[in-house]
């Protein structure tokens, strides 16, 4: 998985999150789907000091907070 690292001030410091974005509050998904691959492009303005392919999470935190338990259902057999 891609994951775009930020450096930011407590109480996050390091951590490491999905590129795309999300959903804006009263958005729809179909409306959110077009501006994702931009709001990822958008990410080089941001001054993100690295990108990394993962097979495994990084040690610091990644967001959403859910992506572990996300990637587990992913790696069940069947």
């Amino acid at each position: 998985m891609l994951l775009l690292r930020y450096d930011g001030p407590p109480p996050l410091g390091v951590h490491w999150l999905t590129p795309g974005g999300g959903i804006d509050p009263g958005e729809t998904a179909r409306v959110a789907e077009p501006r994702r691959p931009l709001s990822a492009a958008g990410h080089v303005a941001d001054s993100i000091p690295a990108w990394e392919w993962f097979s495994e999470l990084p040690a610091e935190p990644v967001w959403p907070a859910a992506l572990p338990s996300y990637l587990q259902l992913l790696r069940r057999p069947g």
